[in-house]
């Protein structure tokens, strides 16, 4: 294992809360696709993967979740990457909502956080080409697309491995009196 960078405990990540249906099936396609010890973090949508802490991030994504209710989601399709697959997510909305905390948040991004967002929740990962095709026709066999809907943001600090909650900032409009 290698060892824990002293900055860890210094990343946020955020990610879209899912509703309950769709959390549910994602973690059941988790458990039987991941190992137990690559499933470490629950089934997420991330907007931002590593996120220097401050004091305005807390407030930036209560304000701008205050902005939205909740996002409707399309869970597509299943794509391949190199050694894994992945359901590619789309949502106009959503790709909105990250552009607005995206130009807020610019100047402390990371490259990684700066190329184009291409929403997506990760099935398996960093496994055999061979293992990922075989998983993949599996899941194929039953796949079909579904709506789904983004709850809010959540918050989270990096912890070399597992995710610590930090916050969660649930999607409700601002009534205009």
């Amino acid at each position: 294992m290698a060892p824990q960078d002293s900055r860890d405990h210094l990343t946020y990540l955020v990610t879209l809360g899912l509703d309950a249906n769709s959390f549910m099936q994602l973690q059941s396609w988790r458990e039987r696709y991941l190992p137990p010890t690559r499933n470490i973090v629950p089934p997420h949508i991330t907007l931002f993967h590593k996120l220097t802490p401050s004091e305005t991030i807390p407030d930036l994504l209560r304000t701008t979740a205050r902005r939205f209710g909740k996002i409707k989601i399309r869970f597509a399709e299943l794509e391949r990457f190199s050694r894994g697959f992945c359901i590619r997510v789309e949502s106009p909305l959503l790709a909105r909502l990250r552009g607005i905390l995206a130009r807020e948040l610019y100047p402390t991004l990371t490259a990684q956080d700066r190329i184009p967002f291409r929403p997506h929740v990760t099935l398996l990962n960093k496994t055999s080409r061979a293992e990922a095709e075989a998983a993949l026709v599996r899941l194929q066999a039953e796949w079909t697309p579904w709506d789904g809907k983004g709850t809010g943001l959540l918050l989270f600090r990096y912890c070399g491995g597992p995710w610590e909650p930090v916050a969660e900032y649930p999607f409700k409009p601002s009534r205009k009196k």
